[in-house]
């Protein structure tokens, strides 16, 4: 099982190239393969991806109807484990929004 919590770059000569829309391309739908390289992108571009996956989950929570209808969607599981490793304090009203 992989950890998100140490997930360390094994190759970072691939990682570099990745725009954050990439990332969040390879992150979105479940294709049966661990996006390892996407996460470790994601990581590496905290500071910039961080207001984005708030913004994509309080989207979520304004429409949950719509992610039922998607069943390959998983972009808010990823950002969910994202927000937790960098112990985004400012997710908490939004997570708090998804529970309810």
């Amino acid at each position: 099982m992989i950890n998100y919590f140490k997930l360390i770059s094994s190759n970072s000569a691939n990682l570099g190239q990745m725009q954050i829309e990439e990332i969040l391309a390879q992150l979105e739908n479940n294709t049966k393969e661990f996006p390892r390289l996407a996460l470790e992108r994601a990581i590496e571009e905290r500071e910039t991806i961080t207001s984005i996956l708030i913004e994509i989950l309080d989207k979520l929570s304004n429409n949950l109807e719509e992610l039922l209808e998607k069943s390959d969607y998983i972009l808010h599981i990823h950002a969910l484990y994202l927000l937790a490793q960098f112990r985004e304090v400012a997710a908490y009203p939004t997570i708090d929004l998804l529970q309810n």
